[in-house]
């Protein structure tokens, strides 16, 4: 095997034979998709109908397939190098702009923020040390 690469095996995406075996039953011998929405709707399965927790439950399951919950994403601004405060302003600056303008989406623009926020509040607090550091020498 090459340093640090892996050889053999199968290729990325393909499921093993178990997955794609119930996959394949699933698809020829059932319908969860159509089940699911039978609950949801509220009609008879096999002579019952479903409750309202059933219900929400098939609706709650169905509504993540359509719309699942947001991952992290990825953005690119271009923010400049953050060395001092002065900078961190800068870079705050085009975040704002760039949300402004519909490049980066509020939610990601105040993680940025709260980055550049933690820069100012480790600069500031390696400034204080520092500081201090200096009026205990000089005494």
């Amino acid at each position: 095997m090459a340093q640090g690469r892996k050889t053999g095996g199968r290729k990325a995406g393909v499921p093993n034979k178990a997955t794609a075996l119930i996959r394949s039953r699933i698809e020829e011998d059932a319908d969860p998709i159509g089940l699911l929405m039978q609950i949801a709707k509220g009609d008879e399965v096999d002579g019952e109908r479903p409750t309202l927790d059933q219900r929400a439950h098939a609706a709650r399951w169905l509504g993540a397939k359509v719309c699942p919950d947001a991952k992290d994403i990825c953005i690119s601004i271009d923010m400049g190098d953050i060395e001092t405060p002065k900078d961190a302003m800068t870079a705050a600056a085009r975040v704002i702009s760039a949300t402004a303008s519909g490049e980066v989406p509020v939610g990601e623009a105040k993680t940025l923020l709260d980055l550049i926020a933690a820069f100012v509040k480790a600069y500031e607090a390696h400034e204080l040390e520092e500081r201090i550091k200096a009026l205990e020498d000089a005494q």
